[in-house]
């Protein structure tokens, strides 16, 4: 008889452990709501446990966003606004003898480029050398934003955080190539970009082409070029040429016409490796009797 009471002690009391062994209670997760935006506010841990929980911060350094306060069961989560890029960290439940980490992150702000691309002309004024552009852009979060470039042409990008508004700055493109640059805005480990083009260099004039009676007379052709000084020639002699780079001015001179049919020159106006070229036309005189 002794030997089965000894037996019976040995085995397992009426609550569900051996006997020598220490109850630890038992520690589990109802709900975890402590995944935060980059805006911050507060979640909490609830635990199922026999016992109060206390609630441990990460030791490693990586904690000092959040702040935690425990009452009874529930674990109530803190988080700061983030300012910098996305981040991780955890807190310890200790109930009796029991631990459970909890996993604790934060988002970074949200950053959106509204536009594709952005284009800007050849800029062919030299008054007009340097010319802006400008794109949207959405930002959601106060971190740090930064603009940059990957063209020395692009001189600069400014923004303006409270009207999302990104200026983009570019010299005139002097050349017969169009040319294509990027701007990247960063946000922490975020990174948008535009596309920025730029048309070709072109010479700009306000005649396409010239007509002459057959009496001898003078016309003048406007031009642009983005800077410096262009040339000017003639196809034919009859139709002589001179320019004027200060005033932007071509001038076409033709003496009077003795042929029997209308005559055909061409001026062209050169500048780098850019042409234009203008018809020029002069009638014949009236047939006589």
């Amino acid at each position: 008889m002794s030997l089965l009471l000894a037996a019976g002690f040995a085995a397992c009391n009426n609550d569900g452990f051996e006997v020598g062994e220490v109850d630890l209670g038992y520690l589990k997760l109802i709900s975890s709501d402590v995944s935060f935006d980059y805006c911050g506010g507060t979640g909490q841990i609830i635990a199922d446990t026999k016992e109060s929980v206390n609630a441990i911060k990460a030791e490693d350094g990586s904690s000092n966003w959040i702040s935690v306060s425990v009452d009874k069961n529930v674990v109530s989560v803190t988080a700061e606004e983030n300012i910098g890029t996305r981040r991780n960290t955890y807190v310890t439940l200790i109930s009796g003898g029991r631990r459970k980490v909890v996993a604790i992150s934060q988002g970074e702000g949200v950053l959106t480029i509204k536009e594709a691309s952005l284009s800007f002309n050849s800029l062919p004024t030299a008054s007009r050398l340097a010319d802006s552009r400008a794109f949207n852009y959405s930002l959601l979060g106060s971190m740090l934003l930064s603009a940059s470039d990957n063209v020395d042409w692009i001189t600069s990008v400014t923004l303006e955080r409270e009207t999302g508004v990104a200026t983009v700055n570019a010299t005139g493109n002097a050349t017969a190539t169009p040319r294509t640059g990027v701007v990247t805005l960063t946000l922490g480990d975020q990174k948008k970009t535009i596309t920025v083009t730029q048309a070709a260099a072109a010479i700009f004039t306000d005649r396409t082409s010239l007509t002459f009676t057959h009496e001898a007379g003078s016309q003048q052709i406007a031009f642009d070029v983005p800077s410096g000084d262009a040339t000017v020639t003639s196809s034919h002699p009859w139709a002589m040429v001179s320019i004027n780079n200060a005033t932007r001015i071509v001038t076409v001179n033709v003496g009077a016409s003795t042929n029997v049919g209308a005559r055909n020159a061409t001026v062209t106006i050169k500048y780098g490796d850019l042409t234009k070229e203008v018809s020029v036309r002069q009638t014949p005189p009236p047939a006589t009797n």
